[in-house]
């Protein structure tokens, strides 16, 4: 009896750490966020009011949001942020003519080595005249194949970008 209130004891505290560490993830995610849009705020004061930004990972199985895309349509601009860590957030301007490429790909990735996790993982690739090339990657929890509600949460979150960035390419 011991021993069965001894690994319900383990169990119980590695839910509580598992379940820590996410909720941490999801907060700096969303501090992450915060930064681009007052970085934007700052710096591009004529960017219009409520215009979208693509915040994303540029790294698969990372949880930093470290990226981010605009698109700014009056001005027929892309505009890239990026978080360089110490060196704070910088940013790259690019015409629509610019864009050379979008290349959009998907995988499901799994983490730990006990209990697996899985996550649906999608990326967009930009690549401008330059030979500049950014990787936009988000993830969600899924299964193994990626074909449910996480799946579809992150294709439903692409789709739009993967759109006006065909526009942009014709």
């Amino acid at each position: 009896m011991d021993s069965l209130i001894s690994i319900l004891a383990w169990v119980f505290v590695i839910f509580v750490l598992v379940m820590s560490v996410y909720f941490s993830t999801k907060m700096v995610e969303k501090n992450k966020s915060r930064a681009f849009e007052l970085y934007m705020e700052h710096n591009f004061p004529d960017l219009p009011a409520g215009i979208d930004t693509f915040p994303a990972k540029q790294k698969s199985k990372t949880v930093k949001l470290d990226i981010a895309l605009i698109i700014n349509k009056p001005k027929k601009e892309i505009v890239i942020l990026l978080d360089k860590g110490r060196k704070g957030l910088k940013h790259e301007i690019y015409s629509f003519v610019d864009l050379l490429s979008a290349h959009s790909s998907d995988q499901v990735v799994s983490r730990g080595t006990i209990t697996k996790q899985y996550s649906y993982e999608r990326t967009i690739e930009l690549i401008f005249k330059d030979g500049s090339s950014y990787h936009f990657i988000a993830d969600y929890p899924s299964n193994k194949k990626g074909d449910d509600e996480g799946g579809d949460a992150v294709r439903d979150f692409y789709a739009p970008w993967e759109k006006k960035l065909k526009k942009i390419l014709k």
